[in-house]
């Protein structure tokens, strides 16, 4: 076969290797291709196509190995399944020179590559999660305890948000509860979960697993969040802070998406990423953080959760995306009061605890390149190898959380532990338990402890 991919080469990035893809790149650098072949291999589960587009090229050249077309063209496969654009081209290329008989090899390897993914295509990107089963009851509130806002976070930021996982007993206790600070400063979570322990739910069939968020604010005049928002969006603008990012580095996108997600929480705007849209600076421009409109008020049309909307000039929903609960009928359709104004909305339910009322909220959306989007950037970050990126994401998504739990990461196995308590496996939480004790896990005895009650 004559040489189709001459002048191919992997791209060039800084040496400062901070996590597994750029330690691929900066050993491929030191024509060191067992390293590179070996980092690049570790990310193939993820479904990172560029790790696959670079081990196709590596098998092609025999850099590291003997030169295997038949591997070569299988990688290419998966590298444009897992959306690496630049691997189509030399895809079609490969395979036009293949015989029949090779492309039945080509189709089995793919097969088994296939076999090896443990991140699902729609768990690799900012807008899709794995719905965890729902149950045929409703989980409702009877007490709430606010947590205290402490005086360090009042004194050293306005705002924060803690997730939490936690599980309700069947008398609607909370037997335990971990958390996650999405800004990871450790201002508002030991609050948070102490005061979440002390709520009370209506008792259940069966122990259950509860999500919640919890945001905290703190009251500040114009002047002062608008220099907060000025001070961050400087930040985005670090020297090599983008570029990095932009090239691969998921130490560097991480911290990008974390720093657009400050921006983000730093107001009541809501950002929908539209992969539509041209991607015209490589920052947002900090004016479009703006004071949102007052969330409006509609008769109750969603029963749970949230979704995004969109409305057309006769007050109708044509669009809605992102729901949190698919399974729950469709809005499309629905007619909206002559009140509701054609564009993009974040439909919100919401329920008063004090008097029982049920309310949904139209919250006004601002469309934004999907690179302007703080999730895209974390998202980035875990499928290019960066921890603390794969376990925020694995607090609300099945496959990350199982694929930790497969690679024994302490968080990953406490949290998949809760979920084989929830389905009444205790044997098995016990099993994932004693893993994660041994990995380091501090708070395996505590749910140990509630295991031998």
């Amino acid at each position: 076969m004559k040489n189709i991919l001459a002048g191919i080469f992997l791209t060039s990035f800084s040496l400062a290797a901070h996590a597994d893809f750029f330690e691929g790149l900066a050993a491929y650098q030191h024509q060191d291709f067992k390293v590179a072949q070996r980092e690049f291999s570790e990310l193939l589960p993820l479904g990172n196509g560029a790790a696959a587009f670079n081990l196709a090229i590596m098998s092609y050249q025999g850099q590291g190995e003997t030169a295997d077309a038949i591997k070569a063209t299988a990688l290419f496969v998966l590298a444009d399944e897992c959306g690496e654009q630049r691997a189509k081209p030399l895809l079609d290329k490969m395979l036009a020179a293949l015989t029949a008989e090779q492309k039945t090899a080509v189709n089995a390897q793919v097969a088994q590559y296939r076999q090896q993914m443990q991140i699902s295509k729609n768990q690799r990107g900012w807008k899709f999660y794995t719905k965890d089963p729902v149950h045929d009851f409703k989980i409702e509130v009877q007490k709430k305890v606010s947590p205290v806002f402490s005086a360090k976070a009042a004194l050293n930021g306005r705002l924060g948000a803690v997730s939490m996982l936690s599980i309700l007993d069947t008398d609607g206790s909370v037997i335990f509860v971990d958390g996650y600070e999405s800004l990871d400063r450790d201002m508002f979570i030991k609050g948070t979960k102490s005061a979440f322990k002390k709520w009370q739910f209506v008792p259940m069939p069966q122990k259950v697993i509860y999500k919640m968020s919890y945001h905290f604010f703190y009251e500040a005049d114009d002047d002062q969040l608008r220099n907060s928002r000025l001070e961050t969006w400087k930040a985005l603008q670090q020297d090599g802070l983008y570029q990095l990012a932009a090239q691969g580095s998921a130490q560097h996108q991480f911290a990008f998406g974390k720093i657009l997600q400050r921006l983000e929480d730093s107001t009541d705007v809501k950002f929908y990423p539209d992969e539509t849209l041209p991607l015209d600076k490589p920052f947002p421009d900090r004016m479009v953080y703006q004071t949102a409109k007052t969330p409006q008020q509609i008769d109750l049309i969603l029963e749970r959760g949230s979704a995004v909307i969109q409305v057309n000039e006769n007050h109708q929903i044509v669009h809605e995306s992102l729901r949190s609960y698919d399974e729950d009928p469709t809005l499309v359709g629905q007619q909206l009061a002559s009140a509701v104004a054609a564009g993009w909305y974040k439909l919100v339910y919401s329920r008063d605890y004090e008097n029982g009322t049920r309310l949904n909220y139209l919250v006004d959306i601002k469309k934004v390149p999907s690179e302007h989007y703080s999730f895209y950037w974390i998202s980035q970050a875990a499928i290019n190898g960066d921890l603390t990126a794969q376990r925020e994401l694995a607090m609300g998504r099945s496959d990350w959380r199982n694929y930790l739990a497969f690679k024994e990461d302490p968080k990953g196995l406490l949290w998949s532990a809760m979920y084989a308590m929830q389905d009444g496996d205790d044997a098995k939480a016990k099993e994932l338990l004693l893993k994660a004790k041994a990995k380091g896990e501090v708070q395996a005895d505590e749910l140990l402890a509630v295991l031998s009650k």
